[in-house]
C-alpha cells in the first residue's frame, strides 16, 4: 500500500489494513501505540500532535461513537 502513496494519511492506511485484516487487532495495535507514542527529536511538536490525534481517533473510535 505504502508502494502506491508515499504520503497516504494514517487514518487512510488503517483504513485499508482494516478492510484487509480484522479490524479487532488493529485496534488493540493503535491503542498500544497511542500509549507508548512519544515525540521523535527530529519532529515537530505540530507533526508529534497529529501523529497522536490520528492514533486517538483510530484507537477510541467506538468509545467516541457511544458518547464517551
Amino acid at each position: 500500500m505504502m508502494r502506491e502513496d508515499r504520503h497516504m494519511p494514517l487514518r487512510q492506511l488503517m483504513k485499508r489494513m482494516e478492510q484487509r485484516f480484522a479490524s479487532k487487532h488493529l485496534r488493540k495495535t493503535a491503542l498500544i501505540r497511542f500509549q507508548n507514542a512519544k515525540q521523535r527529536i527530529e519532529e515537530s511538536i505540530e507533526d508529534w500532535a497529529e501523529r497522536i490525534h490520528h492514533l486517538a481517533l483510530y484507537a477510541f473510535e467506538e468509545d467516541a461513537g457511544a458518547g464517551l
